[in-house]
């Protein structure tokens, strides 16, 4: 079968760690075995090392910016070379092409990293996008299954290999020459922060007090060794520098012991190389290291006691009858992971993924909860927390929330729609069934809500692979305010703070962002093309309106927002902010009850102000309230066309005038 395959060399752009080590590996053994003729590899700007008999096609570097625009690029390409199935050293992905997803790690997902990242938000997309999955490790798998809610999902394993030997005598002397090392000393793998958590190894190493200035602790994750680590250090020799391979072998084959106190690995691609040079693993014993470890290395459980246990393996390693049973048990075990297997794996799971039927592709859970709602929109479902009232309100208020989809569907095609406030996504799948082939932003600065925005964007698109939709998480207004959230039933507002006081975290405040900020750091050049600035953030529209004053000069958007009136400030801003609207261009404001009903288009100020006044006395006066906000529609003469289509439509669709 001569499946045709390409595959994106994204990740040579972005770095040259592991990752790209494994790829490195794949292509020369895909080209020794013939496989590569089906193989095209497409070439970042020039990032791809050469490695002859290997097929290439130039791209452009690959931009977080415009991520619509790479998947576009990428199936250019996919169509080009009329592939069968892509595969991406990273989390890049073409728009309809059957991709396989190799995964290395779910490092972010199960450390409960912020996946609002674009690294990690496209990595979420190529998750619900992907026909078919591999992963380097049984436990990678395991995750995998466990964060998509399938444990059923088929995934295929294809161990990372290694091609390491021992070093010779006289390859370990020149290496210690390089170096100057006349010490035994502990080799300390890879970065010093966050999961890697070198802090546990040199917690261990203050433990050994004075024996500390027999040894050297050499880092080969470069930068300047913390001070804090210096300091548990004592008087050991430290050596801080980043290795080719060859002095890699070297220095693993001369260590007293490769200590590896990681809190996850996808695979642990350090401790299977120790092993192969004959050099003793001292290591965690969580995810996936046990699999590639087996019984060599000398593991800690990571508990109260981690310390001390990785205190015991440092002195452990120094008795010659225990360093070389771990070096028979390493070797042998090292030998049960090879390059050419993961090659022909990877080869045989891309061969089965092209002819896999399009039905079988695998989805996202449509629930986040097992509590949730379940609405049903264009071709895919989305989640709402149990509690959140929109479809009572609906069912209700015939009206309610029901006239950004009509104002969406007269957009022109391609402009961009910014949803601020976008609660759990339930206002961008309305307006994207009404017009898909607009650019959506949303912004939402609840923890909660965002996850469901996040959650239910992805089931759009995988359903919709062409949909352009951008999230963000963040508070919106001017800067220097701060706010925390409250609420409940599917509506959270915002109450300001001046400092978090002893009852508020501080993670609980949320800092306020411009949208001109957002929006030039998002859309760049697409500026110009917002065509609907929608705000709905419960007393604060004002503000979101007030930061936006760069994109509303330069771009003249429809509006639609929201003014509830709570306290004489919020009056003040509002009228404030209409004043400002009608100086900025703005003559045509129609008035929508808060059960989407439509009232009126006020041509001047004063109209809009008493109404605003008259909202505020009912809430002032505990009248029994039939108004407690209304929406507004503000367009400038460009656009008043418009907005009378909108509402005549929207009227003709739902109150049959």
């Amino acid at each position: 079968m001569n499946t045709r395959i390409v595959v994106d060399g994204v990740f040579f752009q972005i770095g040259r760690s592991g990752i790209a080590r494994v790829w490195t590996h794949v292509f020369q053994h895909w080209i020794a075995s013939g496989f590569a003729q089906n193989v095209i590899v497409v070439d970042r700007a020039h990032t791809l090392p050469r490695i002859p008999g290997l097929t290439i096609v130039e791209a452009p570097a690959f931009n977080y910016g415009d991520l619509d625009g790479d998947r576009a690029l990428l199936q250019r390409i996919c169509d080009l070379h009329q592939a069968d199935v892509f595969v991406s050293t990273y989390y890049s992905y073409p728009l309809h092409t059957p991709s396989l997803m190799l995964v290395h790690d779910m490092i972010p997902e199960v450390l409960k990293w912020d996946l609002t990242e674009p690294m990690w938000r496209q990595k979420q997309g190529a998750m619900a996008y992907a026909r078919t999955f591999a992963a380097v490790s049984h436990n990678t798998a395991k995750d995998l299954r466990a964060h998509l809610g399938r444990p059923e999902l088929p995934v295929a394993v294809t161990h990372n290999g290694c091609d390491f030997s021992p070093a010779s005598t006289e390859q370990i002397q020149a290496f210690r020459g390089k170096f100057d090392l006349t010490r035994p000393y502990f080799l300390l793998s890879g970065t010093r922060t966050d999961y890697k958590n070198a802090r546990l190894f040199f917690e261990a190493f203050s433990q050994l007090g004075d024996e500390r200035a027999r040894y050297t602790i050499f880092c080969t994750g470069g930068g300047e060794l913390e001070p804090d680590f210096k300091a548990l250090a004592g008087s050991a020799d430290i050596r801080v520098t980043i290795l080719s391979d060859q002095d890699m072998i070297a220095a693993y084959s001369g260590a007293s012991a490769l200590v590896y106190p990681s809190r996850y690995e996808g695979f642990g691609l350090p401790v299977l190389e120790a092993m192969a040079c004959a050099c003793p693993v001292i290591c965690t014993d969580v995810a996936s290291l046990p699999e590639v470890g087996g019984n060599a290395p000398l593991y800690v459980h990571l508990d109260d006691t981690a310390a001390t246990q990785m205190a015991q393996h440092l002195r452990a390693v120094q008795h010659e009858a225990v360093r070389s049973a771990m070096v028979a048990r390493g070797l042998q075990q090292a030998q049960a992971f090879k390059w050419d297997t993961m090659a022909k794996g990877l080869a045989q799971a891309l061969q089965a993924t092209a002819s896999r039927p399009t039905e079988a592709s695998p989805s996202l859970p449509v629930k986040l909860r097992d509590t949730d709602q379940v609405i049903r929109g264009q071709g895919y479902s989305f989640a709402l927390p149990a509690d959140h009232l929109l479809a009572q309100y609906q069912r209700d208020h015939r009206l309610y929330d029901r006239f950004l989809p009509v104002l969406a569907s007269q957009l022109p095609a391609h402009s961009v729609a910014i949803d601020v406030g976008a609660n759990c996504g339930d206002t961008l799948a309305a307006m994207f069934d009404a017009n898909p082939t607009l650019h959506y932003l949303c912004v939402e600065p609840d923890t909660t809500f965002f996850n469901y925005l996040q959650h239910n964007a992805l089931h759009i698109q995988h359903a919709h692979p062409r949909a352009r939709i951008d999230l963000v998480k963040s508070l919106v207004g001017r800067s220097g305010h701060s706010a925390v959230l409250a609420g409940g039933g599917g509506s959270k507002h915002a109450q300001q703070v001046s400092a978090p006081d002893a009852q508020t975290q501080a993670t609980d405040v949320h800092h306020s962002i411009p949208l001109d900020d957002i929006s030039q750091q998002v859309l760049g050049a697409q500026i110009g093309n917002v065509r609907l600035l929608k705000s709905d953030v419960d007393g604060f529209d004002h503000d979101v309106l007030g930061s936006a004053t760069q994109l509303i000069a330069s771009a003249k958007p429809v509006l639609f927002f929201e003014c509830q009136v709570s306290n004489a400030e919020q009056l003040q801003a509002y009228k404030a902010c209409i004043n400002t609207l009608f100086v900025q261009g703005y003559s045509g404001f129609w008035l929508f009850d808060n059960f989407g009903n439509p009232m009126f288009c006020a041509k001047h100020a004063q109209d809009i102000h008493q109404v605003l006044d008259y909202i505020w006395r009912q809430g002032r006066q505990q009248a029994t309230r039939s108004m407690y906000y209304i929406d507004i529609l503000a367009v400038t003469p460009y656009d008043q066309a418009l907005a009378d289509t909108a509402v005549q439509a929207y009227l003709q669709r739902y109150a049959g005038t």
